[in-house]
Order: structure tokens, then sequence, then C-alpha cells
């Protein structure tokens, strides 16, 4: 199938098949359309808020990038700084925030790692931070586990006051990339 072709060509040719790009209008619209089964369905988009919420994914101050095959294929997306924070969290530690999505389709096939990893090179080499930070809804193990096997430790949790959700924060130190790594971070346009 065309995601098992994905996953495989993501997998194999890593260092000159997958790319970062600004957020564009279609993949904005297709990650907002993206929908999550179970407990992840909160993560889901409400149809009412996909005009909102594609306008944000566009716009450059907020650092949204897909992560996409060479050919186009969308995998997932990240964005880096504010927007990966959660309102009433304790951010007062100097790092750079990062957050992750990726396509419904291919959770639990074995790329979170891969684009994890990718995620924080391209962090490190972008905005070169001290430390790099992410906030997990608590519910989210498969995500939690993600995180702690790249690095990450947990420095706090807090309870989001409006939807009564916990969170959890974690951090992990930055570290600088290799020439290896340098072609994954070619940023092209979408």
């Amino acid at each position: 199938t065309y995601f098992a072709d994905m996953i495989a060509i993501a997998r194999r040719h890593a260092n000159d098949e997958l790319s970062w790009r600004p957020m564009g209008e279609a993949a904005a619209r297709a990650i907002a359309g993206w929908r999550y089964a179970g407990a992840l369905a909160f993560y889901n988009t409400a149809e009412e808020e996909i005009e909102a919420t594609v306008c944000t994914l566009c716009t450059p101050q907020h650092r949204y990038f897909a992560m996409a095959l060479r050919d186009g294929g969308l995998l997932g997306y990240c964005c880096f700084g504010e927007d990966a924070r959660v309102p009433d969290g304790d951010y007062t530690d100097e790092a750079l925030d990062i957050g992750m999505g990726i396509q419904p389709c291919l959770l639990g096939r074995g790329l979170g790692t891969h684009l994890l990893q990718q995620a924080i090179a391209f962090a490190n080499r972008e905005y070169a931070p001290p430390r790099i930070r992410a906030t997990v809804a608590a519910f989210n193990e498969r995500a939690l586990r993600l995180c702690r096997s790249a690095g990450f430790r947990e420095c706090t949790s807090f309870l989001h006051p409006d939807s009564e959700m916990s969170y959890v924060v974690l951090i992990r130190d930055a570290t600088r990339v290799t020439a290896p790594h340098a072609a994954i971070l070619q940023v092209e346009q979408v």
C-alpha cells in the first residue's frame, strides 16, 4: 500500500528522502483533517476550528514545518517555540519548545523515534537552543515513552484549569548536529 511504501522509504532513505518544509496550506489542511481514534481523538481538530487551525499552521511566526518524503508524502509535522506550549505550564527554564504530530495511519509503525530524532536535529541546527522541551498530555503513554527514549526527562507536570487535562513537561539537553545530518535538514517550500 501507499502508506507501507512511505514507511519503508522513510526508514531506508532517511538521509536523502526526508525533507522539512515550512507549512503550506495543502499540508495544513491535510493535518487539520487528520482523525485519531480512541483517546488520541483529543488531538482532532473540531470542524468549526479548521480554518483557524490552517491559518495558525501557515503563519511563519508560529514555526510549523511539514515532515515529508521528497515525493510529497506527508508523514507528520513539527512546531518550535511558543506554539508548542500548553497554557498554564511552567516554561521559565530556558529551552526551545517542540511539538510534533504524526499522521494517524502511521502511528505504531516505528516512525516516531526516527521523526523525533530528526526534529531534535533540525531544532539544534536551526535554533541552537541550550535545551529542548516537550509538553505531552499525561494520558499519551506512547508519546511519553518516545520522549523518554530520546533522552527527555520529566521536569514537572500540571493540570490545565479549563480542560482539567494533565500534562507532563519533559526536557533534554540540546546536542550539536554533525555533518552526516545535513542532507536530512534541507528546508523546502511546500
